[in-house]
């Protein structure tokens, strides 16, 4: 008699979780997903066609039973799970209820044969105090790893993402997951694992999800402690919008504490050649804003105020409630300390913000803090700068620059 062959089927569903479901209800608890992707759903002709997931699983042979009857009354026999063993559909089934739903795509992604599945989770649940005395109740195959029982490569990256600054919890839920979820193929790649890794962190922070052809805002304020790179942020910003884009771009200095501030502001406004306005008090910056109602793009360089002064906090309070329709970035340093961010964060974070400037990207090579603060606040990365040039150094707030800099130890482009 020939031996029976294992059962391969292929399984197609809107959502990862809809796909596994499929798997499990029709090949139970002994399948094993051999690929899992990411697929353009639809007709060919939809150009916005959502995407899909399609799923490869085995199941195997069922073992003939005994020629003597022996066992099970003589009919087939069952298999029988190990204790305590993880069932793998279960398991990616679990993950996957905590992937962030995504948005419709413009065009095909290329398609990788025989890809390793990506695991996803929640960021945010890291978190919380007893993310992983739950995940061992829900799951009570899949155990938390010891560093020391990692593979050599996942000891090595857990090490170089701590060094980086990178939230604790997260670094251990994230190498403890893909030590499960992955085959010791990918664990012993560098390349394949820091390409999973770089797309989980992505995924785990948000965007400006447009281009920089149009302002983000009519009225960007910008404020941000002192020494954050507001006017030279200001500076960036105008002449782009000014020179690459065309914009009609105005300049409104509003830090009048430091008088080579003013200075400064003035020359790269001649330099740029935009109009410049310097204001003291909350009417003025009203007035100055409206009697520009050609501008395209009105920058306003708020003064740099101490997020523990109480009075700084309120003077600065006073001229925002003076212009309700703005755009309020806070400018977060990437060489600052995590605990000073936090502190900024939780003193301007009161003023209605629409997102973070992260400057000072070429002054140090550890993004950690950054990359926290980004993660919890889920305040849009709006830019990026770097460099004391004016021209060229102002980047886009694509959560891929940070997530590079993260594994390359510097940002570059």
């Amino acid at each position: 008699m020939s031996e029976a062959k294992p059962v391969t089927k292929t399984f197609r569903a809107p959502t990862m979780m809809a796909a596994l479901q499929e798997v499990q209800r029709e090949m139970g608890p002994e399948a094993l997903v051999v690929s899992l992707r990411e697929i353009p759903g639809g007709p060919l002709w939809q150009v916005w066609r959502k995407p899909g997931y399609e799923v490869i699983a085995t199941r195997p042979a069922e073992k003939p039973a005994p020629a003597n009857g022996e066992g099970q009354g003589g009919g087939e026999a069952q298999p029988v799970a190990a204790k305590g063993a993880v069932d793998p559909v279960q398991l990616l089934l679990e993950i996957a209820t905590h992937m962030p739903e995504k948005k419709a795509i413009e065009k095909e992604p290329p398609r990788v044969e025989e890809e390793e599945p990506v695991v996803a989770f929640d960021p945010h649940e890291m978190d919380m105090a007893a993310s992983e005395a739950r995940l061992g109740a829900a799951r009570p195959g899949l155990r938390t790893a010891a560093p020391g029982d990692l593979p050599d490569l996942l000891i090595e990256t857990r090490q170089d993402l701590l060094d980086q600054g990178l939230d604790e919890s997260l670094v251990n839920r994230m190498i403890n997951t893909y030590s499960q979820a992955f085959s010791p193929a990918v664990l012993a790649d560098r390349k394949r694992l820091n390409a999973y890794l770089k797309r989980q962190l992505e995924a785990g922070l948000r965007g400006s999800h447009q281009t920089m052809v149009a302002p983000p805002g009519r009225v960007m304020c910008l404020v941000g402690a002192s020494g954050s790179g507001k006017t030279s942020t200001c500076a960036k910003l105008a002449s782009y919008y000014a020179h690459s884009v065309g914009k009609k771009v105005v300049w409104i200095g509003a830090d009048t504490f430091r008088p080579a501030g003013i200075v400064e502001a003035q020359v790269y406004t001649d330099t740029i050649g935009i109009p410049f306005h310097l204001v003291y008090t909350p009417p003025e910056l009203v007035e100055a804003i409206e009697a520009h109602p050609e501008a395209d793009l009105i920058l306003v360089d708020l003064p740099g105020c101490n997020p523990f002064d109480e009075r700084m906090m309120v003077e600065l309070g006073g001229f925002l409630t003076e212009v309700p329709r703005r755009s309020t970035y806070l400018l977060t340093p990437a060489t600052f300390k995590e605990s000073d961010l936090q502190q900024a964060l939780a003193s301007f974070g009161t003023f209605s913000l629409k997102g973070l400037i992260v400057t000072k990207m070429d002054e140090t090579h550890n993004y950690g803090s950054i990359y926290n603060i980004a993660w919890r606040s889920q305040l849009p990365l709006a830019y990026m700068t770097n460099g004391i040039h004016v021209m060229g150094n102002l980047h886009p707030g694509d959560p891929a620059l940070l997530t590079r800099a993260l594994f390359d130890g510097g940002f570059e482009l």
